[in-house]
Protein backbone atom coordinates (compact mmCIF):
# COMPACT_ATOMS: atom_id res chain seq x y z
CA UNK A 1 0.00 0.00 0.00
CA UNK A 2 1.17 3.20 -0.92
CA UNK A 3 2.04 6.02 1.50
CA UNK A 4 0.90 9.65 1.50
CA UNK A 5 3.76 11.13 -0.21
CA UNK A 6 4.36 7.97 -1.90
CA UNK A 7 4.29 8.76 -5.89
CA UNK A 8 1.48 6.52 -7.32
CA UNK A 9 3.36 6.04 -10.71
CA UNK A 10 7.11 5.08 -9.39
CA UNK A 11 6.40 4.69 -5.67
CA UNK A 12 9.02 7.32 -5.38
CA UNK A 13 8.52 8.74 -1.56
CA UNK A 14 8.44 12.40 -2.03
CA UNK A 15 5.91 14.40 -3.58
CA UNK A 16 4.96 17.92 -3.85
CA UNK A 17 1.89 19.54 -3.66
CA UNK A 18 0.45 22.22 -5.61
CA UNK A 19 -2.46 24.87 -6.04
CA UNK A 20 -3.03 27.45 -8.39
CA UNK A 21 -0.50 25.97 -11.45
CA UNK A 22 -1.10 26.43 -15.09
CA UNK A 23 -1.01 23.99 -17.95
CA UNK A 24 -0.52 24.32 -21.52
CA UNK A 25 -2.06 21.50 -23.24
CA UNK A 26 -1.83 20.64 -26.55
CA UNK A 27 -3.57 18.16 -29.30
CA UNK A 28 -1.90 18.28 -32.92
CA UNK A 29 -1.65 21.84 -34.18
CA UNK A 30 -4.32 23.04 -31.54
CA UNK A 31 -3.40 24.26 -27.83
CA UNK A 32 -5.04 25.74 -24.67
CA UNK A 33 -4.53 26.54 -20.86
CA UNK A 34 -6.17 25.42 -18.15
CA UNK A 35 -6.01 27.82 -15.35
CA UNK A 36 -5.83 27.25 -11.32
CA UNK A 37 -5.51 23.51 -11.36
CA UNK A 38 -4.21 22.01 -7.97
CA UNK A 39 -2.78 18.66 -7.49
CA UNK A 40 -0.21 16.75 -6.50
CA UNK A 41 3.33 15.63 -8.48
CA UNK A 42 6.12 13.24 -8.15
CA UNK A 43 9.42 14.89 -6.90
CA UNK A 44 11.75 12.01 -8.75
CA UNK A 45 13.10 14.12 -11.91
CA UNK A 46 12.33 10.84 -14.39
CA UNK A 47 9.09 10.43 -12.92
CA UNK A 48 6.91 13.97 -13.01
CA UNK A 49 4.16 12.26 -12.80
CA UNK A 50 0.96 14.63 -11.92
CA UNK A 51 -2.18 13.62 -10.32
CA UNK A 52 -4.46 16.50 -9.98
CA UNK A 53 -7.05 17.17 -6.95
CA UNK A 54 -10.13 15.84 -7.74
CA UNK A 55 -11.67 17.37 -4.28
CA UNK A 56 -11.74 20.92 -5.70
CA UNK A 57 -12.97 19.87 -9.23
CA UNK A 58 -8.92 20.19 -11.09
CA UNK A 59 -9.06 16.63 -12.76
CA UNK A 60 -12.97 17.27 -14.48
CA UNK A 61 -11.67 20.86 -15.14
CA UNK A 62 -8.64 19.56 -16.60
CA UNK A 63 -10.21 16.50 -18.57
CA UNK A 64 -13.09 18.82 -19.75
CA UNK A 65 -10.76 21.36 -21.74
CA UNK A 66 -8.86 18.46 -22.93
CA UNK A 67 -12.24 17.32 -24.21
CA UNK A 68 -13.03 20.91 -26.01
CA UNK A 69 -9.66 20.23 -27.13
CA UNK A 70 -10.17 17.24 -29.14
CA UNK A 71 -13.55 18.61 -30.13
CA UNK A 72 -11.68 22.05 -31.92
CA UNK A 73 -9.10 19.95 -33.55
CA UNK A 74 -11.71 17.42 -35.34
CA UNK A 75 -13.85 20.37 -35.54
CA UNK A 76 -11.24 22.00 -38.20
CA UNK A 77 -9.82 19.19 -39.52
CA UNK A 78 -13.59 18.58 -40.42
CA UNK A 79 -13.82 21.64 -42.68
CA UNK A 80 -10.70 21.02 -43.73
CA UNK A 81 -11.74 17.70 -44.96
CA UNK A 82 -14.84 18.79 -46.45
CA UNK A 83 -13.75 21.43 -48.29
CA UNK A 84 -11.27 18.89 -49.93
CA UNK A 85 -13.85 16.58 -50.85
CA UNK A 86 -15.74 19.85 -52.17
CA UNK A 87 -19.21 19.35 -49.93
CA UNK A 88 -21.12 22.63 -48.30
CA UNK A 89 -22.45 21.77 -44.80
CA UNK A 90 -25.57 20.73 -46.52
CA UNK A 91 -24.47 17.89 -48.74
CA UNK A 92 -21.89 16.39 -45.83
CA UNK A 93 -25.13 15.87 -43.59
CA UNK A 94 -26.76 14.38 -46.32
CA UNK A 95 -23.97 12.33 -48.14
CA UNK A 96 -21.71 11.13 -45.45
CA UNK A 97 -22.90 12.62 -41.71
CA UNK A 98 -26.92 12.25 -41.41
CA UNK A 99 -28.34 14.31 -38.31
CA UNK A 100 -29.78 17.20 -38.35
CA UNK A 101 -29.60 20.33 -40.59
CA UNK A 102 -26.94 22.28 -38.65
CA UNK A 103 -24.52 19.36 -36.65
CA UNK A 104 -22.25 19.61 -39.56
CA UNK A 105 -21.77 23.38 -38.46
CA UNK A 106 -21.89 22.48 -34.97
CA UNK A 107 -19.02 20.08 -35.79
CA UNK A 108 -17.13 22.43 -37.00
CA UNK A 109 -17.15 25.57 -34.84
CA UNK A 110 -16.35 22.88 -31.66
CA UNK A 111 -19.57 23.44 -30.14
CA UNK A 112 -19.85 19.46 -30.12
CA UNK A 113 -17.16 16.75 -30.48
CA UNK A 114 -17.76 14.60 -33.74
CA UNK A 115 -18.68 10.86 -32.85
CA UNK A 116 -15.74 8.83 -33.13
CA UNK A 117 -17.29 6.04 -35.77
CA UNK A 118 -17.99 9.45 -37.97
CA UNK A 119 -14.64 10.85 -37.01
CA UNK A 120 -13.06 7.51 -38.63
CA UNK A 121 -15.21 7.72 -41.60
CA UNK A 122 -13.99 11.35 -42.02
CA UNK A 123 -9.97 10.34 -41.42
CA UNK A 124 -10.65 7.35 -44.31
CA UNK A 125 -12.53 9.97 -46.78
CA UNK A 126 -9.17 12.61 -46.01
CA UNK A 127 -6.77 9.32 -47.20
CA UNK A 128 -9.03 8.25 -49.92
CA UNK A 129 -11.23 11.11 -51.20
CA UNK A 130 -12.44 8.52 -54.28
CA UNK A 131 -15.00 6.79 -51.59
CA UNK A 132 -16.99 9.37 -51.13
CA UNK A 133 -19.00 8.43 -54.63
CA UNK A 134 -19.53 5.09 -52.61
CA UNK A 135 -21.60 6.86 -50.07
CA UNK A 136 -25.18 7.55 -50.36
CA UNK A 137 -26.97 8.33 -47.20
CA UNK A 138 -30.03 9.64 -48.74
CA UNK A 139 -31.51 11.23 -45.41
Amino acid sequence: MLSKDQCVACGHKGTVTFTNRSFAIAHKYVTADVHGISGVECSHPECKEIVFNPDDGSAVRYSESLDRLIARYRGHEMRRIRGKLGLTQKQMVERVCGGGHNAVSRYEKGEICVPTPLWVLIVLLDKKPELLAELSMKI
